[in-house]
């Protein structure tokens, strides 16, 4: 018994000498591996001879250190990496951003060949999301189910939903002692609307005191991790196997939004009553109105609701927080923009007419220029170069094909020579002969057959909740200022602080 033992302590003693060479033969080949892959795209990648930051050529590190280490600033250097280096730059070791505006027109444009990046649409968490599919052929069959419950008249006839949340708003508003939390109350009010349009029944987050609500809270944070989940997806992976607070914690809140979603979708497929009324009984019907229509399975119908929660309440709260600011901030902008909306007369009901509101070209300036000045999602909208290859306009460049390229939202929004002043709020740019030739330009909600869905339910809830504050409150800021409403791309243009007013009722006429 001795001698077995004996032999097998002498076996293990005869590997431990071998446990340091092993390991630093492991960590020499990682560092080969690495120093070749360096050196690969450095000089040998099919991108090598596009010029930008050689660190970024070399790693995603140089991009992960915008967009997490100092949380979403990346879309703020390319403006002068543009300066430095021309209109196309290298951005990482696989995607170039192009300063080009009729690059942009071919990448986005109906029909386009250029389809969305799946490893930037993967790593959102979401793949069986409209947003997400990256195949034309089975976004257009979901699209053509969503599409005609968003349609411009569909939204106008949705008008009266609209009057009774904004009014809504409105009067918790009004019942709140001193200042009044006005951006989460827009949170809510868009969480409200499109969770009633979807699925029938509104999660009523207006009811929240001083609107402190849950959902809204677990969104913001979502698109906070957003980058670092792009850059390191396995914090997913990780998180969904973490128990409940742990793994929400990790990754930001979405697991909040996701068990939301999927209570949602259970009780939907428990009920028989599909009356085609909302976007999920449009959805859940296998005789719907597109010919060959096949059910989403469950996961499908929870990926699409977490993204008609997150992308239908964000973008136009941002957007409605940045328009309150800009008309609050400057005395003549919002002399102008309540003289005008006096000039409408209410209809027997005591509501202000949707068709009149957004008939106001004053209002609708300074709409556009708030989607053009905050960009709603400023950054970048990954596509993948198709097998012909592209070519850029300005400098008959050639781009290979499988290139991931992008045209920011920010770099058209702040180009000068089609917005000149591009960093100053003038609405102004919009009106008269200043705005030809611009209008195509604003691509606040993208363009195309994979632009924004929600673009004319946006529009109406921008226009009347605006319309509602302005003409019911005189309002003035309260603790906020252009340091507060700097914002940073979190996917969605987020604030460093929140909008506050004090809000003080006024007698309608």
């Amino acid at each position: 018994m001795a001698n077995a033992t004996d032999s097998w302590i002498d076996a293990l003693n005869a590997l431990v000498p071998s446990w340091p060479a092993t390991a630093g033969t492991l960590v020499l080949a990682y560092i080969v591996y690495w120093f070749g892959l360096v050196i690969y795209r450095l000089y040998f990648h099919p991108l090598a001879g596009f010029p930008g930051p050689r660190l970024a050529a070399a790693t995603s590190w140089w991009e992960f250190y915008y967009d997490v280490v100092k949380d979403g600033e990346l879309v703020f250097q390319l403006p002068g990496l543009h300066e430095k280096y021309g209109p196309v730059v290298r951005l990482s070791p696989r995607e170039l951003h192009i300063n080009d505006l009729a690059f942009y027109t071919e990448i986005y444009k109906q029909n386009t060949k250029f389809h969305k990046d799946p490893h930037f649409y993967a790593t959102l968490g979401f793949p069986t999301a409209s947003v997400c599919i990256t195949d034309p052929h089975q976004h257009r069959a979901r699209r053509e189910i969503l599409n005609p419950f968003f349609s411009k008249r569909t939204i106008a006839a949705l008008s009266s939903v609209l009057h009774t949340t904004i009014e809504k708003l409105c009067t918790n508003i009004a019942s709140i002692q001193g200042a009044v939390p006005l951006q989460d109350a827009f949170h809510c009010m868009t969480v409200d609307i499109i969770s009633g349009y979807a699925f029938g029944t509104s999660f009523n987050m207006l009811d929240e005191p001083d609107f402190n609500a849950v959902h809204v809270r677990s969104v913001e944070r979502s698109a906070e991790t957003q980058w670092l989940i792009k850059h390191i997806p396995a914090i997913r992976w990780l998180a969904d196997r973490l128990p409940g607070p742990l793994g929400s914690w990790l990754d930001g809140g979405l697991m909040e939004l996701a068990g939301t979603c999927e209570n949602i979708v259970k009780d939907l497929l428990a009920s028989s009553d599909r009356k085609q009324e909302t976007v999920f009984d449009a959805l859940l019907s296998p005789t719907g109105s597109t010919k060959g229509h096949i059910v989403p399975s469950y996961q499908e119908l929870v990926d699409e609701a977490i993204i008609l929660l997150a992308a239908g309440t964000e973008t136009t709260a941002i957007a409605l927080t940045f328009a309150t600011y800009h008309i609050l901030a400057n005395p003549d902008i919002k002399r102008a923009v309540q003289l005008e909306l006096a000039t409408i007369p209410r209809d027997p009901a005591g509501h202000l007419p949707y068709q009149a509101i957004e008939n106001l070209p004053y209002l609708t300036a300074v709409i556009k220029e708030t989607l053009r000045f905050t960009h709603a999602v400023p950054g970048k909208l990954p596509r993948i170069v198709p097998a012909s290859g592209a070519t850029v306009p300005s400098t008959a460049q050639r781009i290979p094909p499988g290139t991931c390229v992008a045209v920011a939202h920010y770099s058209v929004h702040m180009n000068e020579a089609l917005f000149p002043r591009a960093h100053e709020f003038r609405p102004e740019r919009w009106v008269g002969e200043e705005a030809r030739g611009v209008e195509r330009w604003l691509v606040s909600f993208s363009k195309g057959s994979r632009g924004c869905l929600g673009i004319n339910l946006a529009w109406a809830e921008m226009y009347m909740a605006l319309a509602y504050l302005f003409t019911r409150f005189e309002m003035e800021l309260f603790e906020t200022g252009p340091r507060e409403m700097r914002w940073k791309d979190h996917g969605v243009a987020h604030t460093v602080g929140h909008l506050k007013v004090i809000a003080k009722p006024r007698t309608l006429v």
